[in-house]
């Protein structure tokens, strides 16, 4: 099975990381076994 990452790089004032980081806490998640992971960038 191919496994994908997702990276979300975010643009925020200061003032409101802690609210975005209360938020973010509060989302549902599974935790999935380890897996290596390589990049390619072109």
């Amino acid at each position: 099975m191919r496994q994908l990452e997702i990276e979300l790089k975010l643009s925020v004032l200061p003032k409101a990381i802690n609210g975005i980081r209360e938020k973010i806490i509060c989302f549902r998640y599974t935790h999935f076994s380890l897996h290596k992971l390589s990049n390619i960038y072109s």
